[in-house]
């Protein structure tokens, strides 16, 4: 798991529109959330990151970007978005190279629920 203090890791991961993101790169200047969920489309995971997009507005009036990210592939994080309205992007970490690197992937090998703030990478 990071330490308070340390950077965002230095990993590329396809978003929802299999677009493929430097994580670093993106989160390199003010605030960022990075909200992590077992699985899309899923009762406690739809509880989750439906806060997050109740929420957009005064996080991003805040200086918060919102990211969200699990193993799922990235066309079942764009149904799922498209589906609920999320306005912010997920990444697909199906590989585990940021859940490893940031230390969400549980003992059972899914996701955990966790929540990281950066600011400023």
């Amino acid at each position: 798991m990071l330490e308070i203090g340390q950077p965002v890791p230095d990993v590329t991961l396809p978003n929802d529109h299999g677009k493929q993101v430097q994580v670093k790169e993106a989160f390199a200047k003010g605030g960022h959330i990075l909200f992590t969920y077992p699985k899309a489309d899923t009762p406690g995971c739809n509880k989750q990151s439906c806060g997050f997009r109740d929420s957009y507005e005064k996080l991003q009036k805040l200086g918060y970007h919102v990211w969200g990210a699990s193993f799922d592939p990235p066309n079942a994080q764009a149904a799922w978005k498209a589906k609920n309205n999320f306005q912010y992007t997920l990444f697909s970490d199906e590989d585990q190279k940021l859940g490893q690197a940031v230390g969400f992937v549980g003992d059972s090998g899914m996701a955990r629920r966790c929540h990281f703030i950066f600011r400023d990478g």
